[in-house]
């Protein structure tokens, strides 16, 4: 009787489970869609109110100048293994201008060769179409009004109202988010095409009716980025990012960090520090959210052929990308270096690459497949600081290796780490020395070498900068270095 009642209270309590995770979904989705209509309200309020906070009163603040990543300089030569011989190398790439692709400014406009596979279509060019790194992207242009060359700071909550009054939150902010998504940009594309939309129909507005606006618009998009005014009376942004960001003026904002940009036709990044004024926000009410750097796709832009093959000894890559690509992630801002580790650009030209080295690989013992992996990061791509190619540092993401013919250490170890990773399936991490950046791998068995212990495993040093070297070589000025790592695969 006994054993009877157990299994007919657990029949009925099969019965009744659907229907009771049904009300725990149905429930939980209310819950959660209750949370982003609070968080929407509060949101609403704030830009509701933006006007009155705009013209209260706005306190100083010192403007800092960017934080270099690393200060301690790095090597200006690959040090090199004491090896007897090195590998025949194979580097054939289409002609690369090394140098700024494009203006600071408005993007100059890209000659698309002949399509060979689905792009975007740009549309034919109107009066509401302006370039943006190639693509013909058209925005409604409205009356936004005027605005003199100076203003007081409690006038730009004139300024606001002006642009409500005129509508420019319904007209021309689902235009801007359409594109944004039309063309997949990212967070920071998106904060660029903003700029750069304003800067090509409102060139000839004051430099305050320019900045408003771009504040006005990145707000109603739901950036978190504020308005300020230096003692020069300049206006600037302050823009608030989810990562770190080096080499670029920030300041500190009740404990937030966030980075100074001027007018896009008169940006002073690199010019004489002004402290800064700008209004306070309540603390209560949702600012907006940070700009994301994270690339998860590439933007859809015109399609320019860039055809590359490197190769190692028996170890060769083909393929080709999308060289106007290149301009747009010129100038990205500076991350950590494990930030491009986690970016996805084009995972078509990676697939390209992991399947090539993967086949042949294929059959290896696991340290001798590291070890060609290794050789191969090594010998491709000649080696060169970043101030030296570029004039600044520029790490790389994955693509870009495939385009420039010169790297540094920090941008081999990006790239191999996601192949250790994809190709052969091994567990690695990003080492950071002092000035300089390698692998670390965890092997299935023992080798001697340089290694550390993490979470009950042995990383072994495995280094693409070091030319010559196997696993477990680390170079010698880093033998007694305590280095820092950074998970990535």
């Amino acid at each position: 009787m006994k054993k009877r009642f157990i299994i007919l209270s657990l029949l009925c309590a099969a019965a009744i489970r659907p229907v009771f995770a049904q009300d725990v979904k149905q429930s939980f989705e209310e819950f959660r869609q209750s949370l982003r209509k609070d968080y929407a309200d509060f949101r609403q309020s704030l830009l509701d109110n933006y006007d009155k906070y705009l013209e209260g009163i706005w306190n100083e603040y010192n403007a800092f100048r960017g934080v270099q990543r690393d200060t301690v300089p790095k090597p200006v030569e690959s040090p090199v293994a004491p090896k007897d011989n090195e590998p025949p190398l194979v580097r054939e790439s289409d002609p690369v201008s090394v140098g700024d692709p494009i203006p600071d400014t408005i993007a100059e406009p890209v000659i698309q060769e002949p399509v060979r596979r689905p792009v975007v279509t740009p549309p034919e060019a109107t009066d509401n179409a302006f370039d943006f790194y190639g693509i013909r992207v058209t925005v409604p242009v409205a009356d936004v009004g005027m605005c003199p060359d100076r203003i007081a700071t409690n006038e730009y909550a004139t300024l606001w109202r002006q642009f409500k009054r005129k509508g420019i939150d319904s007209r021309i902010v689902p235009a801007l988010r359409q594109a944004a998504s039309s063309y997949k940009l990212n967070d920071w594309f998106t904060f660029q095409l903003v700029r750069t939309y304003v800067a090509s129909h409102y060139a000839s507005s004051s430099v305050p009716l320019r900045v408003g606006l771009t504040h006005f618009l990145l707000c109603h998009l739901g950036y978190n980025v504020r308005l300020g005014q230096d003692k020069a009376d300049r206006p600037l942004l302050l823009v608030a990012f989810k990562q770190m960001v080096y080499a670029h003026t920030y300041s500190e904002l009740n404990g937030q960090r966030f980075y100074v940009y001027y007018d896009m036709q008169a940006e002073r990044e690199g010019a004489e520090l002004l402290p800064f004024y700008t209004c306070e926000l309540p603390a209560d009410v949702p600012a907006g959210r940070p700009v994301d750097l994270l690339l998860t796709e590439a933007p859809l832009v015109p399609y320019k052929t860039h055809h590359f093959r490197i190769g190692v000894d028996r170890l060769t890559v083909s393929g080709e990308l999308n060289a106007n690509l290149m301009p747009m992630i010129y100038r990205y801002p500076q991350m950590d270096v494990e930030c491009y580790a986690y970016s996805m650009l084009c995972p078509d030209v990676r697939r390209t690459v992991v399947t090539q080295l993967r086949e042949q690989l294929q059959g290896l013992p696991q340290l001798q497949a590291v070890n060609s992996l290794l050789q191969f990061v090594q010998y491709a791509f000649e080696y060169a600081k970043d101030p030296e190619q570029h004039g600044f540092e520029k790490p790389y993401f994955f693509e870009e290796l495939l385009f420039y013919p010169k790297c540094d250490c920090e941008d081999r170890s990006v790239f191999y780490s996601y192949l250790l990773w994809e190709v052969l399936g091994v567990e690695n991490q990003l080492v950071f020395f002092p000035g300089h950046a390698c692998v670390a791998v965890r092997l299935d068995e023992s080798v001697n070498g340089t290694s550390y212990r993490y979470e009950g495993h042995d990383f072994y040093i495995s280094d693409p900068t070091y030319i010559g070297s196997v696993t477990g070589e680390c170079m010698p000025a880093y033998l007694n270095t305590r280095p820092v790592t950074a998970l990535s695969r």
